[in-house]
């Protein structure tokens, strides 16, 4: 048996940083990696130049999402002033600067904590009830309105599997007004459609991603 932490993202607005350029900052459609390794770096106290930390701590767990309520997806546009680029002169001139952020978005995500873990669940679990830096949802602009960490009945799984957790919860909201609408997990998923995303902090440098493999299928999958 593992331990899987349940936490649960809720709040009016979010935002999950993939390819981005100056001028261009999309999100994801769901929380990625790093950015789950970065709120979780920031309740721990890890300071974000302290990658060798930050590596261990991404390395400690697999990660499910399942998507309650894919929310809506919409542009900031801002304007900013002296942009790298690609030549890594700077530009004299401001330029438009597109955010996007999920707006209204519910998204539960599972981290299942291997057993010899440098950061093992119960760090994490004694670090989100009492962070040492503010965690937010992908941007200091997206704040966190609802404890990440409730209760250990609400939050807290032993499982075989990720999998495994993943049914659990899943059928937990099946009767929820925001049915589940897709699943994402590090784990295979039969028939989930494989896809790759770029967001596992890497140890070239910062801000420097490597790929990993994830599993999508759609909310009424059925767990065998």
């Amino acid at each position: 048996m593992q331990n899987t932490l349940v936490l649960y993202f809720d709040a009016p607005i979010q935002s999950w940083g993939c390819h981005t350029y100056e001028d261009d900052r999309p999100t994801e459609l769901f929380p990625t990696r790093s950015a789950i390794t970065g709120l979780l770096a920031a309740c721990l106290g890890i300071d974000r130049e302290n990658q060798e930390e930050i590596i261990s701590l991404d390395k400690s767990y697999k990660v499910a999402v399942i998507v309650e309520k894919q929310g809506i997806r919409k542009e900031d546009y801002q304007t900013i002033r002296n942009a790298p680029l690609v030549s890594r002169e700077t530009n004299k001139h401001a330029i438009i600067s597109r955010k996007s952020y999920i707006f209204d978005g519910k998204f539960i995500v599972l981290l299942q904590f291997s057993n010899n873990a440098e950061y093992n669940i119960e760090k994490i679990i004694s670090a989100i009830k009492k962070p040492v830096f503010t965690p937010f949802l992908g941007r200091r602009s997206c704040p966190i309105t609802c404890p990440l960490f409730i209760n250990e009945e609400k939050n807290l799984l032993q499982e075989d599997s990720l999998n495994n957790a993943v049914n659990i919860v899943f059928n937990r909201i099946q009767n929820n007004e925001n049915k589940p609408t897709r699943i994402y997990s590090e784990d295979i998923l039969e028939n989930g459609v494989q896809i790759s995303v770029r967001d596992v902090p890497s140890s070239i440098g910062k801000k420097i991603y490597s790929q990993r493999t994830v599993y999508m299928c759609e909310g009424n999958y059925v767990f065998k």
